[in-house]
């Protein structure tokens, strides 16, 4: 009997069925259909094998029962046919409605296909060493398949950019590999090469997209972060509730556990969470797991065993609650994709937004409204910046020695494609956050320095220029060196530019941002510590820090003229910053009477709408002639 290829491909299926079912997956459409798949092809080579056996015994079996088993062998073919295509379908059509109105289509044809296998006659050819079938009801069977397949190439190419390029090459090589035999086998029916060509496909498919391994991060058994994203974009597509829990362990605290430490936790984790009814676990990266949890019964008895377990083992491997944060997303409906949900995860992780409880975070509605609104507005300013509608106002500053105004400070504005002026409050935290107010600061500095040049200011009395820098451009290494390019670009005199500081941002980035100040120092560029009162430092921190002006923070002004405590505080750290020999601004001076205090108190500059808003570039100017002539 010719079955050697069909026995070893019946081996070969029966190998990769037993791995493929000890492995974890998830109910996702391809696993399940490529689970059909398994299931029809061992049918059909099985029934290939008992179609050579049935042949060979011819004399001993009844006609009609041969006749039937080889029918049968030929409609799992076109079944086989069938399901490949499907298979396809599965990859780009998400939704049960899609798949199912596809998979009905498919059907349909198949059924039209089977009743013409089975009213068709079929010969029986039996040779010395070699059995097989032909007639009409086997050539129906190879246009069939071959259509599936042809149809199944088709669908591929003109669906090729939504398919996951790994999974279109693969259907490309099975279905290859199944039609090359299918035409060998055509050509010489005593070669029997379908069935096992159909194996060494379905081996190549387990090998590269369906081992549940790939899936699944080896160190803790958790389905890993590609698992994740389909898994959720196949619930949302599908309609499927689902709630999540996220444990971010922080990154401080990973640097403190030793490896072995690590390992120890996620893998008391991976084996508590895997008992829970309902829950998947996902690590998505090594500081962070999410649990899944598919069903809402028992979901608060079920997270605080889980917290409470989190808690033991933290404490046990030396990594307390106080080193993790959790956020909980209570209801699916808050994301409409696993990418937003994601974006609504990290947001909620780092923002004060959402309703916290100690490190235990709710992410809601509220959160992901937030999320949009950053969107929109990170879109706005990158438009901004591509169409040169980052602009930069200017502030006078009044010298109380030279009677007139000496100096300005430099203030960012942005326009919309309307050229409507957007509150710096609505973008500046937000691109400090995502890191476009390097590029924004850039801009700010470069057209400040143009305008110094352009206007000769000098001319008009002034000074120097203030100009901000945030905390996320302290960090910046390479800052002073782009400074100085700058301004030797514009031919600027050093002396003519101050840069502002925080007190937040020289504690933070106070290694990077003393570097680059003694750079600048070293080239001729002035330093002010602005905001003096509302930071982080005191009094002592400015012994540390190069600067020559310590500006008063508007709350801390206004703090003077209603209460006595503040009053004392103010007078006596303007006494220490004089005694150093700095200069003081002060800012947000809006009266007569306070600037009339200010000048009594010996304050070396003002600043507020006392005297003028922030103004354009062209009203600076124009207040400078006026008020300094």
């Amino acid at each position: 009997m010719n079955i050697t290829a069909q026995i070893c491909g019946l081996a070969l299926l029966t190998i990769i069925i037993i791995f493929y079912h000890r492995g974890q997956r998830l109910a996702l459409s391809p696993h399940k259909v490529f689970n059909l798949i398994l299931i029809i092809s061992t049918i059909c080579i099985t029934l290939d094998i008992l179609s050579v056996v049935a042949i060979c015994n011819i004399d001993t079996f009844p006609y009609i029962l041969v006749v039937t088993i080889c029918k049968m062998y030929l409609l799992s073919l076109v079944s086989e046919g069938s399901i490949a295509l499907i298979y396809s379908f599965s990859d780009i059509y998400h939704s049960k409605r899609q798949l199912m109105r596809s998979s009905m289509a498919v059907g349909i044809s198949t059924l039209i296909i089977d009743l013409i296998i089975i009213i068709s006659p079929i010969n029986i050819v039996v040779e010395k060493e070699v059995q097989y079938t032909e007639g009409p009801a086997v050539i129906a069977t190879y246009l069939g398949v071959v259509s599936f397949i042809f149809f199944n190439l088709i669908f591929i190419f003109i669906k090729r950019k939504q398919i996951y390029p790994r999974r279109r090459m693969v259907i490309y090589m099975w279905l290859s590999i199944w039609i090359t035999a299918a035409i060998v086998q055509f050509i010489n029916n005593r070669l029997l090469l379908v069935g096992f060509a159909v194996v060494i496909g379905i081996a190549i498919i387990y090998i590269r997209l369906e081992n549940p391994e790939y899936y699944i991060d080896k160190n803790t058994g958790f389905f890993n972060q590609q698992s994740f994203y389909n898994y959720v974009n196949h619930l949302y597509e599908n309609g499927n509730k689902f709630s999540l829990m996220i444990t971010n362990i922080s990154r401080d605290q990973k640097d403190n556990m030793d490896l072995t430490a690590e390992q120890n936790i996620f893998y008391k984790m991976a084996e508590y969470v895997q008992k829970i009814k309902d829950v998947y676990p996902f690590k998505i990266s090594d500081s962070q797991i999410i649990l899944m949890f598919t069903s809402n019964d028992g979901i608060r008895e079920k997270i605080y065993d889980i917290l409470k377990f989190y808690d033991e083992i933290g404490t046990r491997y030396e990594a307390g609650r106080g080193d993790v944060n959790y956020v909980f997303v209570p209801d699916d409906t808050v994301a409409n994709d696993a990418s937003e949900l994601m974006q609504l995860i990290n947001y909620a992780h780092v923002s004060n937004n959402s309703d916290t409880l100690g490190n235990y975070i709710v992410a809601d509605n509220d959160a992901l409204t937030a999320i949009r609104k950053r969107k929109e507005i990170s879109l706005l300013m990158s438009k901004a910046i591509e169409g040169d509608r980052i602009e930069v106002f200017y502030q006078p500053i009044y010298n109380t020695t030279k009677k007139k105004f000496s100096c300005a400070e430099a203030l960012v504005r942005m326009r919309d494609e309307d050229r409507e002026l957007i509150p710096p409050g609505m973008f500046i935290p937000l691109s400090e956050s995502n890191g476009m107010i390097v590029k924004i600061g850039e801009i700010v500095f470069e057209k400040t320095c143009k305008f110094i040049t352009d206007n000769e200011l000098y001319k008009l009395g002034v000074d120097y220029i203030e100009v901000n820098l945030s905390v996320v451009q302290c960090a910046q290494p390479d800052l002073a060196d782009r400074f100085i390019q700058i301004m030797d670009k514009y031919k600027i005199n050093p002396k003519n530019i101050n840069l502002e500081i925080t007190e937040s941002a020289s504690m933070s980035t106070k290694k990077y941002l003393l570097e680059n100040m003694q750079k600048l120092i070293d080239y001729g560029v002035h330093f002010s510590l602005d905001d003096f009162g509302t930071g982080q430092s005191n009094l002592n921190y400015i012994v540390d820090m190069p600067v020559d002006i310590v500006k008063f923070d508007k709350d801390m002004i206004n703090a003077y003229f209603v209460n006595d405590k503040a009053r004392h505080v103010m007078t006596a750290a303007m006494n220490m910053i004089k005694g150093m020999e700095l200069e003081i601004v002060s800012e947000g001076i809006e009266t007569k009477e306070q600037l009339n205090k200010m000048e009594d108190l010996g304050i070396d500059y003002i600043q507020g709408f006392y005297f003028s808003k922030p103004l354009s570039p062209e009203e600076y100017i124009k207040f400078l002639k006026n008020a300094n002539n």
